[in-house]
């Protein structure tokens, strides 16, 4: 806990001699969240004796976050409330993009712009005719420049 500010473990109510939080980020609203970090050889689920430390330290906490490679955690650990939980699957769907636009984070530099795919786009754009968000009208001319953009264009 020695790498957590004195003012965040104030307010956060850890004393400097706990261990079981690994670190606290603030949101863009501001709150604070602590977090622990679990690395598993082999992924096998992280259970509720890993991790019960960093449980009874943010009982009171609004949000708090469990990071792991783990495929899962234990039954207990997911019943919990005001607990967010990242799983290995979760890293395992980051694409390249998503790899450069957290690193860039990091660095506090903007992230790279993103482009969906034709197909992907498209498929929003019918979700939101059939959810009534958007008029019939202006999906018709958003996908008819789609589908003008997906042809080859000569110059």
């Amino acid at each position: 806990m020695g790498q957590i500010p004195l003012d965040v473990r104030k307010t956060l109510n850890f004393s400097s001699d706990q261990k079981g939080v690994d670190g606290a980020f603030r949101t863009r609203t501001g709150t604070l969240v602590p977090y622990q970090v679990k690395h598993r050889i082999g992924r096998p689920k992280v259970g509720v004796a890993e991790v019960a430390t960093f449980l009874g330290l943010t009982e009171r906490a609004t949000d708090r976050v469990l990071i792991s490679n783990a495929t899962r955690y234990a039954t207990d650990v997911e019943n919990r409330d005001h607990l967010r939980l990242i799983t290995g699957t979760n890293f395992d769907t980051l694409t390249a993009t998503d790899l450069q636009g957290i690193a860039a984070w990091l660095d506090g530099r903007p992230a790279p712009p993103t482009r969906k795919r034709l197909g992907q786009w498209l498929g929003d754009l019918r979700t939101k005719k059939r959810k009534g968000t958007l008029s019939a009208e202006r999906i018709t001319r958003l996908e008819a420049l789609g589908v003008w953009w997906s042809k080859p264009r000569t110059p």
